[in-house]
Order: structure tokens, then C-alpha cells, then sequence
């Protein structure tokens, strides 16, 4: 593994501290570290997942996809699918088949339970998170990204159950807006989690950045502009 490139993610699951120089520590319950790449010369297999236990040592190495993805994007997540936590790794297919957005499901053991495309095809800057939508202790996969071809309807996300259903679509914002992010709340502090479309009115009315957020059923519950047209780049 001397050429993989640990560029994108790493998750120390004994600490919820955040570091710099791109590599990310979230707690899980499971007291492993979660090691993410793409081995991009050499072999050049692709993507690859590693996970390692509190002292260091290797339990687990695996590739995924397939050498035509980019936009690596690896967390764990506790979904209804099996007892336990998972790894889930989602990327976009942008050679070859050139299919899009996908994500799959491993357990801790490196066995492949689930493959799922999201989306089309037709989209880009494509952000893979979990979220606990109705506080019920299991994650659901939330997929947000922006058509930028085809009918550039521009950003979207959809809502996938742990088993794999599609559960929700919604486009959001407007076409105009760029620099998509997304984050979950829990506006009324029900427990349940909201989801939140963030971005910035770079063509059209120009209006600056905004955000929507979104009841789990997909309904709109709230849209507001925030600073002012002069503000550029991504919400935090």
C-alpha cells in the first residue's frame, strides 16, 4: 500500500477531535480507525478502505468501486440493514461506464451488502453523509450534489433508507446557486433532524447565499438569504 494516497478521509473512532491538513477523526462506538484513498499511480487499483484497531494494527484493507471513481467520500454509520456499524463509501463514476454517483455498504468484516446509484449521471460535486432522520438510533444515507449537465436543474438531494430504498428527491434552491452544502438540525428540538440545502446565487437575481431546509417528508419548511450578494463561497 506504499502508494496510496490518504488524501481525502481518516476516521479515528476513539476521538472527536478534528485535524488539519484535510484528514477528519469522528467518534463511533467502535474503537477502530477508518483510512480512505485512491491509489492513483503504481497498480492504480482505485479506491480503498483500511481499518486499523486502537493500537495500530491493520484488521482490514479493502478496494471498492473501481478504478474509474473519483470524489472518494468513506464514514461509518449505524444503518437498519444489520446489527452494528458499517462502512459506507460513496464516489462518482466519472471514466469508463461514466454512471455517476454511487455509493455501496460494507460491514466490519469487508464483506459488500448493498450498491446503490443515486442520482443520474448528469451530476457533480456529490456529498455522501448520514443523518438520523426520525431519531430513531440508525443513520439514513443522504446524497446531495448539482446537476451541472442534461437538464442542470441544478442542486438536489435524496433521502436512501440503511436497506437501500429511496426513500426521498427533492431538488432545492434554484439553478443559479453553486457552492452547494448540506447539514441536518433539529429546528424545534423534537429529536428529529431536519435537513439543510445551503448555496450561493451566483447567476440570475445574484441575490448571495441562502438556505432551505427541508422536513424529512421533503416538505419545505423554511428558506432565508443570509449576509449579502457580496459574500461569496460556501456556507459553513
Amino acid at each position: 500500500m506504499n502508494n496510496l494516497i490518504l488524501s481525502l478521509l481518516a476516521v479515528l473512532i476513539l476521538s472527536g477531535n478534528t485535524w488539519a491538513d484535510g484528514i477528519v477523526f469522528t467518534p463511533t462506538p467502535a474503537n477502530r480507525i477508518l483510512v480512505s484513498g485512491i491509489e492513483t499511480t503504481g497498480p492504480a487499483r482505485g479506491p480503498v478502505f483500511q481499518i486499523f484497531d486502537g493500537n495500530g494494527n491493520l484488521l482490514l484493507s479493502r478496494f471498492v468501486l473501481n478504478r474509474d471513481f473519483t470524489d472518494l467520500q468513506v464514514f461509518a454509520a449505524k444503518t437498519n440493514l444489520i446489527t452494528g456499524e458499517m462502512i459506507i463509501v460513496g464516489g462518482l463514476e466519472t471514466a469508463g461506464l461514466m454512471r455517476g454517483p454511487i455509493y455501496q455498504v460494507y460491514d466490519l468484516a469487508g464483506n459488500l451488502l448493498l450498491t446503490r446509484f443515486v442520482l443520474n449521471p448528469d451530476f457533480s460535486e456529490v456529498t455522501f453523509t448520514k443523518i438520523d432522520i426520525n431519531n430513531d438510533g440508525v443513520d439514513e444515507i443522504l446524497v446531495v450534489g448539482r446537476e451541472t449537465k442534461g437538464l442542470l436543474r441544478g442542486a438536489a438531494f435524496q433521502l436512501w433508507n440503511g436497506n437501500g430504498t429511496l426513500s426521498l428527491t427533492r431538488f432545492a434552491l434554484n439553478r443559479d446557486f453553486t457552492d452547494i452544502t448540506v447539514f441536518a438540525v433539529d429546528r424545534n428540538g423534537d429529536g428529529d433532524q431536519e435537513i439543510g440545502i445551503a448555496g450561493v446565487e451566483t447567476k440570475g437575481l445574484l441575490r448571495g447565499p441562502a438556505y432551505q431546509i427541508f422536513e424529512s417528508n421533503g416538505a419545505l419548511l423554511l428558506t432565508r438569504f443570509a449576509l449579502n450578494p457580496n459574500f461569496s463561497g460556501p456556507l459553513p
